[in-house]
């Protein structure tokens, strides 16, 4: 670690073994360190990872997205004794390195992106266990729907353009959005004989022993997804539409 000026941590998602790997390098590194520290977790509250630590001010959840070469975002999650400098800093650096990082005022579990997918997921799944449509009715529900939308822009942006502002969508539609939220179960286990049910209509698409060919697969239409923004970014930069 000589001569670091940061850390990035990616070891498996096993609380107490992050915790101890970075008991080791904070005693390397000894006390009052200028290193940034970065943790790679999906979900792991950031403050439960390094209250042990002497540089514990350095400490912070740098979150990239599988894969991180095709998926540019970076969730950064501080705890509330992490070093605004060194957020600031490690935002710079994701930056200079081609990522777009997102800073998290406060942390939260499961942060921004998981905690988006653990609600998609939840509404997916009591669609699909309560008999309401099968797997493939979802999946083609975001592929050839929201999805496209989401490519894009996010679920705010989306809806303020689709009505006149978010102003008049919230004014119009939220009724009709607290009255189906209402309707969601609370959260359950994804357990029991609908996984067996859910694997097979999954398997029939990618058998277990082609998992990585359809990684493949999704890998190169995420690249070409990721090259046809950045044309379109340039083109609306000359069209004044960014």
């Amino acid at each position: 670690l000589e001569g670091a000026a940061y850390v990035q941590e990616c070891v498996p998602e096993d609380m107490q073994l992050k915790r101890d790997v970075w008991r080791e390098i904070d005693d390397v590194l000894g006390p009052g360190s200028d290193v940034v520290f970065g943790c790679s977790t999906s979900a792991m509250m950031p403050s439960l990872l390094c209250d042990h630590l002497n540089n514990k001010a350095k400490f912070m959840v740098a979150h990239p997205v599988n894969p991180p070469l095709l998926n540019p975002l970076v969730e950064l999650v501080p705890t509330s004794w992490t070093d605004p400098t060194a957020v600031a800093w490690a935002r710079l650096l994701m930056e200079d390195i081609g990522q777009v990082p997102i800073v998290l005022n406060k942390e939260i579990d499961g942060f921004v992106q998981a905690r988006i997918q653990a609600a998609v997921f939840a509404a997916a799944w009591e669609l699909v266990s309560g008999g309401y449509v099968d797997v493939d009715g979802v999946e083609t529900a975001i592929n050839e729907g929201i999805g496209g939308w989401y490519a894009f822009m996010g679920p705010f942006e989306s809806e303020h353009i689709n009505a006149e502002g978010f102003v008049d969508l919230c004014n119009k539609y939220a009724g009709m959005v607290e009255r189906v939220q209402n309707t969601f179960p609370p959260p359950t286990l994804m357990a029991g004989p609908a996984v067996a049910e859910m694997a097979k209509d999954l398997e029939q698409w990618t058998p277990l022993d082609r998992l990585a060919d359809r990684c493949r697969w999704r890998d190169k239409r995420m690249m070409a997804l990721l090259k046809l923004k950045k044309q379109l970014a340039e083109e609306d930069k000359l069209t004044n539409l960014a």
